[in-house]
């Protein structure tokens, strides 16, 4: 009985983090999106966890055979640690706290999927479940482009600044928002594909129609080039696991996104938007610039260990004048939370050590999916799917900060680890096919 609560726990805590993570909010306080995100994701892991911590306790466990049926669990240790050694450099362990047990609980809840997630339906519904809210988040930005916002109100309701400047969902920025559902578009083209049900195919085609939409609308410049990348890679792998006439289905599909791109002006403020950076990283203006200046400075500084959990914006005015000091800056920035490439700032805040372990998770996982040796069409087109809209946002964390935002963060991991799931259960239904021949 014990078992059948804490199975239902966790089951039911992971739809809730895949589902309500993006759409939590809190309008009484003065940090209305991130916050009540972070905290809410945080309460739901450690729900799921100690329920899985009962459920073995109960079984009686072996941490030995979890670590040996838990892909990439070296890679994650290695991250852990360099998030602990670099409390050596931090100014304050408190501040840094934040930061680690972020990192820890996204951890878990990867463990957490791997070991309790194992049958494709459970799969499908945590699937669907994230897909609802990237479509609530979709729709609610659509409401916004055109000058509404009843819930968070970030549209003047007196002179309403419109259009893609504002479509901003339940998050609290462009990038992140667009940061955020750049995951969907190839996972749910390969649901719509491995679906054999109308009613779901016409939901998962209206949801990719929906979400990628946005996607352009808002046009951020990393997001448009991890989306281009996730249907390059999906397109390259997937094709061979499908009849011809799919396959000239899908480019009629993304030709006609481009074409409706110029047709809308899309594409055109795209190749504006990337000729302005272009523009500003010549001549030295790029805020962007002077943020990676600044991580280069600090990775300069402490390269091994790294300035410390959560110090990037702590210290980033003692090394931006550093960077002053060597390059003709002729922008005005005057303060940076985030350095806007996910890559640069692990290596400044956890050093060599930190980045060597992400570098070999991202690998890792991209070795594990597209070296699968699953036969099913279907579970290999999801397969697919999934490891794309991880590239999609491992693109996107060049230019932004998605792995700092709650929604984002939790999705990429819920991914990673129903790839991992998804792996696991069709090798499981082999051998069981094989033992049913034999026999």
């Amino acid at each position: 009985m014990i078992l059948k609560i804490c199975d239902w726990i966790i089951f039911y805590s992971l739809i809730l983090i895949v589902t309500l993570t993006p759409l939590v909010i809190n309008p009484w306080g003065d940090d209305q999106f991130r916050l009540p995100k972070e905290v809410f994701a945080q309460v739901m892991i450690i729900i799921a966890f100690s329920s899985w911590l009962i459920k073995l306790i109960e079984e009686g466990f072996s941490l030995k055979r979890i670590v040996r049926k838990t892909p990439f669990m070296l890679p994650i240790s290695l991250l852990i640690l360099a998030s602990m050694l670099s409390l050596f450099n931090t100014t304050s362990v408190l501040f840094s706290f934040k930061s680690i047990l972020n990192i820890i609980l996204y951890s878990l809840l990867y463990i957490v999927i791997v070991n309790n997630v194992k049958r494709y339906r459970q799969i499908k519904i945590l699937l669907i479940s994230a897909l609802l809210s990237g479509i609530i988040t979709s729709i609610y930005c659509f409401v916004q482009y055109f000058g509404f916002d009843p819930i968070t109100h970030t549209v003047n309701p007196v002179q309403p600044n419109v259009g893609s400047y504002r479509t901003t969902g339940f998050l609290d920025n462009l990038d992140i928002v667009s940061g955020y559902l750049i995951i969907f578009p190839t996972v749910v083209l390969s649901m719509f594909l491995a679906s054999a049900k109308l009613a779901l195919r016409i939901l998962f085609f209206s949801a990719f129609l929906l979400i990628t939409s946005i996607t352009i609308i808002i046009h951020s410049i990393a997001t448009i080039f991890g989306l281009f990348a996730a249907f390059l890679v999906f397109m390259v792998f997937v094709k061979p696991h499908l009849p011809s006439k799919v396959k000239i289905g899908l480019a009629v599909i993304l030709i006609s996104f481009i074409g409706a791109g110029f047709f809308s002006g899309k594409v055109e403020s795209i190749f504006n938007s990337a000729s302005s950076h272009y523009k500003r990283f010549q001549d030295l203006s790029s805020d962007r610039l002077l943020m990676w200046r600044t991580a280069g400075e600090m990775i300069k500084d402490k390269p091994v260990s790294g300035i410390g959990m959560g110090m990037y914006k702590v210290k980033f005015f003692e090394y931006r004048d550093k960077v002053f000091d060597k390059i003709p800056y002729f922008g005005v920035y005057e303060k940076a939370e985030q350095a806007h490439n996910e890559y640069l700032q692990i290596w400044a805040e956890m050093g060599t050590i930190g980045i060597v372990a992400v570098i070999w998770l991202i690998i890792g996982y991209l070795t594990y999916t597209f070296k699968s040796k699953i036969q099913n069409p279907k579970s290999k087109i999801k397969i697919i799917g999934l490891t794309s809209g991880v590239i999609a946002i491992l693109i996107d964390a060049i230019g932004s900060f998605p792995f700092h935002i709650a929604p984002s963060a939790v999705l990429t991991v819920v991914l990673i680890a129903l790839t991992v799931s998804l792996q696991i259960s069709g090798e499981c239904r082999v051998m069981s096919d094989e033992f049913n021949t034999q026999n």
